[in-house]
């Protein structure tokens, strides 16, 4: 994306006196480029703030220089604030603002109290990390702090990059990192790899812990991940999550296994396991007389069903974080089209669902 980072006199200079006045940095294209230390932002002004509840903002940039973990804190820094990571290359296409994380008032402790927050974040070269607080708690400044550890330090499973390799048994989960988190309403994550020496379906519970978690299954890459299997609250009566008989996985192949959460970092314990495929899983011959197209899809999606007899379907849309976003019944449907508008559906990945009382069978689709 970006040039490598040049270290300019500018940004040596912010090193040494990173003390900003008043009237500078308020807007995206006059961000100050960091490096490690500590900065106060003594007021807010102009009107660059984008989020909303906010009138000003203070923006900066980031260019590491080497892989890492960044962490960008105002704990400790006496003040109500609110942060938010993006990535962006060009400030006038504000359609294209990729927000890594977002945090408020998730200090623990500190001048700032719990008011106060913090990010940490996969640090890659090349890449410009945007660093935006804004006056949507408080207008008083405060001093924040950016410290950098390298990629050789970075605690094992704390990123998707560095998760641990697992097999199947029994893994404890000491705490949840800060750092790698796949989405931005999570405090904390870990990151695990498992390669079954099987097709079969994968079966994952922390049920036994009884700790609030939210659990998901990947396959591809850390820069391109799909999500293959997720649940949250799947163990009732504790919050806790499994998977049970959902997730079919393929023999060597590679597979993300990640866990997060909304309110803690608890550690707790889980259980892997690899079973045969029921027939039961096996996709319904129905299946096969539904398409899904375009795919990716930007305003409309246009669904084809062919079936040998007529059905009565239950159709679902959920989003990457397991959020219902679409539910209809479908009566007596034999032949013909559905179209579904997902015009006002943010950008990602969303999940079709189509259930008979007995099977059902799901679809991905990317907007």
């Amino acid at each position: 994306m970006n040039k490598p980072l040049i270290i300019n006199r500018l940004a040596f200079l912010l090193f040494l006196f990173p003390i900003f006045m008043f009237g500078q940095n308020s807007t995206c294209s006059d961000a100050l480029i960091v490096a490690e230390g500590e900065y106060v932002i003594e007021n807010f002004s102009g009107s660059g703030a984008i989020f909303q509840g906010a009138t000003a903002a203070a923006w900066y940039r980031f260019e590491p220089s080497e892989k890492g973990v960044f962490t960008v804190s105002s704990c400790n820094g006496g003040g109500d604030s609110r942060l938010v990571l993006m990535l962006l290359d060009d400030c006038s296409k504000t359609d294209e603002f990729q927000i890594i994380n977002s945090a408020d008032d998730n200090c623990e402790d500190g001048n700032g109290g719990e008011k106060a927050s913090f990010i940490e974040s996969v640090a890659v070269p090349g890449f410009s990390y945007v660093i935006y607080w804004d006056n949507g708690q408080s207008e008083d400044g405060f001093t924040w702090n950016l410290t950098f550890v390298s990629d050789e330090e970075v605690a094992a499973g704390s990123t998707c990059e560095s998760a641990q390799d697992i097999s199947i048994g029994t893994h404890q989960v000491e705490e949840l990192a800060g750092t790698g988190t796949a989405f931005t309403d999570a405090v904390g994550a870990q990151w695990y790899t498992f390669t079954s020496d099987m097709d079969g379906v994968l079966n994952i519970s922390a049920c036994e812990s009884e700790v609030n978690t939210r659990l998901f299954v990947f396959e591809g890459t850390c820069e391109s991940p799909q999500i293959v299997a997720q649940n949250d609250d799947g163990c009732r009566e504790s919050g806790a999550s499994e998977l049970d008989d959902t997730a079919i996985i393929e023999k060597d192949k590679k597979y993300f296994i990640y866990w997060d959460d909304h309110w803690s970092k608890e550690g707790f314990s889980f259980n892997l396991n690899v079973s045969d495929i029921p027939s039961s899983i096996h996709e319904p011959a129905w299946g096969k007389g539904i398409d899904l197209y375009p795919n990716p899809v930007d305003e409309k999606l246009f669904i084809d069903y062919a079936f040998e007899e007529n059905l009565d379907l239950t159709v679902s849309i959920y989003n990457n974080l397991g959020q219902e976003l679409l539910v209809e019944k479908w009566r007596a449907f034999k032949n013909g089209q559905v179209e579904i508008n997902v015009t006002d559906y943010a950008h990602g990945v969303y999940f079709l669902k189509l259930s008979t009382a007995n099977e059902q069978i799901t679809r991905q689709f990317v907007k």
